[in-house]
């Protein structure tokens, strides 16, 4: 075991050295320390990543637990760039070991180069996820004591919040029944969860998203058939889907993410399907893996609340290990030897290659955000990342090109409307800035219409002052 074990560390290891020398992208930038002036912070977080100069705020005045809980959940940097990088790299490799330890050497090759594990295998922010995912595994490798760590989960994240229900399948399935105990050692834990659930919370509109409501049970089947497919043939690589992305805009958007589609009765079938094949094979790895999936997927599928993006790969990390259990498991039913490594040899090479051509687009914001719009040219949410980035760097032709491309996807979008509002008041075009201000004062986000119309009139005030000379960048 211990050899095989070496081989799924030294694939990781060959396969994501190349990251040390990555940048920062997105949320990267909340574990920087800069001080920057308003207007120029308000521009977006791709400016203050290409044009000032970064200091890693490695927690001083903290205690060296908070210090490392910091570095590891992805609020600060762990001493420089190039170390963090190499922390994830070992994370990852962390894993991916402790899941060839738990399931095999093809589970854990396998999941060591899938490529919708890039948000936690090469994206320095989630960290966290990775950190939960190991606590998960010493769960299960050290039950019953594992059970002791639970706790930690809600340090860093709760994706891995059901890791107790695995001992159902163990001699000490009441153990889970017994584990609310553990939090009256540390009952902070959970005071500093829920804080950090009301914060999250918080910081989203008051839209159809976080309400709870029975009538979006549909998209908890599309969510789980959009997973499902995106783990097992992963086709279209991006950090933002456009998948159920527009849900929580409007009424109409809510509706139509709502509805009984082909997407809904997919996820119907393949949940059906799945949990007859727990059932029928009971006890044998292809059923592990199928439960280790649907247990923790299930938490990730926009129903009965979504209080973070609904389509992301990171929300995969820990249940693509029951993915890959599984693939695995069935790929050794194959009674022929050469027909057997053939199948995973070219699984592991597609795999592979779909990760390999993915990862360089971490290494700077430009080729993150390109590649996004080149995938899903639907993505509102990136429009709007790009044109923020290129109104800070006084690019504003490129910035109308991209609204405007936004606009052919989504014309009635409030946030590409009043940012084209405000490129053209910039260019002095007050009255095509002014149509596109009206328009936006039609579509109002859902929740948010208070803070919306304040802006609305903060910007038609604006537009009703001469504009003053500007530098154009091309």
């Amino acid at each position: 075991m211990i050899e095989h074990v070496l081989v799924t560390a030294l694939v990781c290891l060959v396969v994501y050295f190349r990251t040390i020398y990555y940048g920062l992208v997105v949320d990267d930038v909340c574990r920087l320390n800069y001080t920057l002036p308003k207007t120029v912070r308000s521009n977006g977080v791709e400016t203050i990543n290409k044009h000032y100069r970064t200091l890693y705020d490695c927690g001083v005045g903290r205690s060296r637990w908070s210090r490392l809980v910091q570095s590891l959940h992805g609020s600060s940097v762990i001493m420089n760039l190039k170390l963090d990088h190499a922390v994830t790299i070992f994370i990852h490799t962390a894993v991916s070991c402790l899941v060839t330890l738990a399931f095999g050497i093809l589970p854990g090759l396998l999941f060591a180069v899938h490529p919708v594990n890039n948000q936690v295998s090469v994206w320095l922010n989630g960290k966290r996820y990775g950190i939960s995912t190991i606590i998960c595994l010493c769960v299960w490798l050290l039950k019953p004591y594992g059970l002791l760590l639970y706790p930690l989960v809600f340090i860093w994240h709760q994706n891995a919040m059901l890791s107790p229900a695995l001992m159902f399948l163990t001699q000490w399935w009441y153990l889970p029944l017994l584990s609310p105990i553990l939090f009256l050692v540390k009952p902070d834990i959970i005071r500093v969860f829920k804080a950090r659930m009301r914060k999250r919370a918080d910081e989203i509109p008051d839209a159809d998203p976080k309400h709870y409501r029975w009538g979006k049970y549909p998209m908890f089947f599309k969510t789980f058939a959009y997973y499902t497919l995106h783990c097992v043939f992963p086709r279209k690589m991006s950090f933002y889907h456009s998948f159920l992305d527009n849900h929580g805009y409007s009424r109409r958007d809510n509706k139509e993410c709502c509805k009984k589609d082909k997407m809904f009765w997919t996820g119907v079938g393949l949940l059906s399907a799945m949990t007859l094949c727990i059932a029928m094979f009971w006890g044998t790895p292809i059923s592990f893996g199928l439960f280790w999936w649907v247990l923790f997927i299930s938490q990730c599928c926009n129903f009965p609340v979504t209080l973070s993006m609904h389509i992301s790969d990171r929300n995969c990390y820990l249940p693509n290990i029951g993915i890959c259990a599984a693939l695995a498991a069935v790929i050794n039913l194959i009674p022929d030897m050469t027909v057997k490594y053939v199948v995973y040899t070219a699984m592991f090479t597609y795999y592979l290659t779909r990760l390999v051509m993915y990862m360089p687009k971490y290494k700077d914001v430009d080729p993150f955000v390109m590649n996004v719009l080149d995938v899903f040219p639907d993505n509102s949410r990136v429009s709007r990342i790009a044109v923020q980035s290129l109104l800070g760097d006084h690019k504003f032709f490129h910035a109308i090109k991209y609204c405007a491309d936004g606009l052919c996807h989504r014309p009635n979008d409030f946030t590409l409307n009043v940012l084209m509002a405000k490129t053209m008041n910039l260019l002095n075009q007050k009255s095509c800035a002014m149509r596109h201000i009206e328009v936006a004062e039609k579509n109002l986000v859902c929740g948010a219409e208070q803070h919306n119309l304040e802006l609305v009139a903060r910007l038609k005030q604006e537009i009703s002052k001469p504009t003053q000379p500007i530098n154009i960048r091309y």
